[in-house]
C-alpha cells in the first residue's frame, strides 16, 4: 500500500513538474527547451529552465500558504527596478501580457530571468555579504516607502501581543507544573526576555493597495 502511495506521489510530482515546464515554454514565448533542472532550495520545488532564447527562473506559488499574495513580488520587484535596483527579478510576461500563469486549482507560477550566482547555506554567509545585504536592504525599504502592500495574516498574528502574552503566560504554567525541570534558569530568563520584546515591539504597518 505505501509503495503505492509512493508511485501515485511520484506521478503526480512528475505530471506538475511536466505541465509547469511546457507550459512555461509555450506562454511565455521561449523558443526551444534546452535544458530544465530542479531547484529545491526554499519552501517549493522550482525550475531553472535554458532555452535557445535565454536561461530563466520558474517560481512555484502554492495560494493555500495564506501569506502567498502572489502580485506582491512582482509590484515591489518592479517598482524597485523602475527606480534603478537591477539586483532584482525581472518578470518575464505572457503574449497576453500577465505574469503569472495557473497550473491547477492551487498553483501557480512566475518567470524570472535568471540571476547567475553563489547560494550560500544557512549560518554561512561570509561577514562581507552580512555588510552589504544591510546596505541593500537599505536601499529596499528606502525605495518602498511609496508603496503599500494587502496586510498579510503572519503579520496581523505578529501585530496580536494581547494573543502573544496569552500564549507566554500559558507556557510558564505548564513548565511551573514540571518538577526538577532542566534548564529551567534559561528558559524562565527566556520567556521574560520575550515577553519584554513583545511589550515594547511597535506594531508593523502593510496597508492595501
Amino acid at each position: 500500500m505505501d509503495k503505492r502511495k509512493n508511485l501515485i506521489s511520484d506521478f503526480e510530482k512528475s505530471s506538475i513538474h511536466d505541465t509547469i515546464v511546457n507550459t512555461a515554454i509555450t506562454k511565455y514565448n521561449f523558443g526551444s527547451l534546452v535544458s530544465v533542472e530542479q531547484n529545491k532550495v526554499g519552501r517549493y520545488t522550482h525550475y531553472i529552465i535554458e532555452t535557445d532564447k535565454g536561461k530563466y527562473f520558474v517560481k512555484v506559488l502554492d495560494r493555500k500558504n495564506e501569506n502567498v499574495h502572489m502580485q506582491d513580488e512582482i509590484v515591489v520587484c518592479n517598482t524597485l527596478r523602475a527606480k534603478g535596483m537591477k539586483t532584482v527579478p525581472q518578470y518575464a510576461k505572457r503574449a497576453d501580457n500577465e505574469y503569472l500563469t495557473q497550473v491547477d486549482q492551487t498553483t501557480f507560477f512566475n518567470v524570472q530571468g535568471f540571476i547567475e550566482g553563489d547560494t550560500w547555506a544557512k549560518y554561512k554567509a561570509p561577514d562581507w555579504l552580512l555588510n552589504d545585504a544591510a546596505s541593500f536592504i537599505g536601499d529596499v525599504h528606502n525605495n518602498l516607502a511609496d508603496i503599500t502592500l494587502p496586510q498579510r495574516p503572519a503579520i496581523m498574528r505578529l501585530n496580536d501581543t494581547e494573543s502573544s502574552m496569552e500564549k507566554l503566560a500559558q507556557i510558564k504554567k505548564s513548565i511551573a507544573g514540571v518538577p526538577n525541570l532542566a534548564n529551567n534558569e534559561l528558559i524562565q530568563s527566556d520567556l521574560l526576555l520575550r515577553e519584554k520584546v513583545i511589550d515594547g515591539q511597535k506594531p508593523f504597518f502593510l496597508i492595501r493597495y
